[in-house]
C-alpha cells in the first residue's frame, strides 16, 4: 500500500467508507492540474487574458505581454476595462465579459486593446468561463489573436476597389 503525503494512513486503508488519502490524493490531482493549465497557458500563441468577477485580471501569459508591452507584473490585478479598454468601446466589453462570467461562451467578438506605447490594436477575442470544484464561475478566459494588420489591409483594399470603381 502506498503511503498518503501527510504520512498518516497508508492509501487504500479506510476510515468509515471515506479512503483516508483520498484529500490528499485530489489536493495532489488538482495541483497537477493546475500545473498542466499554467504550462499550457504560458505555451499558447495567442494572448491569454484572465478576468475575475470583478473586473480584475487575474491571468497575463507572454503573449499577451507581447501584443500589450505589459508585463505579467504591471497587468496582474489591475482593472481589465479601466485600463486597457477605450472609453468608446468599454460599454460593450463589460457586457461581452457579463456574459462570459454568466457562463455563456463568447465567440469570435472583436475590440480594441491599447498597448503600453498608446497603440490600438484590434483584438478578436473568444472567451470561456473558468470554473471551481462546485462548478461556480471564477474567471473568464480570454484567447485573443491580433488582427490589426488584417484590418488595416482589408480597410486598403476597400479603399482601392471603390477607388478603381470610380476611375471606371
Amino acid at each position: 500500500q502506498r503511503s498518503s503525503e501527510a504520512g498518516d494512513k497508508p492509501c487504500g486503508s479506510t476510515t468509515g467508507s471515506v479512503s483516508a488519502c483520498s484529500t490528499t490524493t485530489r489536493l495532489a490531482r488538482a495541483k497537477f492540474a493546475d500545473d498542466g493549465y499554467e504550462r499550457f497557458i504560458a505555451a499558447m500563441n495567442a494572448a491569454v487574458i484572465g478576468v475575475d468577477k470583478n473586473g480584475i485580471i487575474s491571468e497575463w501569459n507572454k503573449k499577451a505581454e507581447t501584443l500589450t508591452g505589459f508585463s505579467r507584473y504591471e497587468a496582474m490585478g489591475k482593472d481589465f476595462v479601466n485600463t486597457f479598454i477605450s472609453q468608446d468601446v468599454m460599454g460593450s466589453v463589460q457586457l461581452m465579459l457579463n456574459q462570459a462570467h454568466a457562463g455563456q461562451e463568447v465567440i469570435s467578438y472583436e475590440f480594441p486593446i491599447f498597448t503600453k506605447a498608446g497603440q490600438r490594436r484590434e483584438i478578436l477575442w473568444s472567451a470561456t468561463a473558468r470554473r471551481n470544484d462546485h462548478n461556480e464561475v471564477v474567471e473568464v478566459i480570454g484567447i485573443g489573436q491580433d488582427i490589426s494588420e488584417m484590418r488595416a489591409e482589408s480597410k486598403m483594399l476597400a479603399n482601392y476597389v471603390r477607388i478603381c470603381g470610380t476611375a471606371v
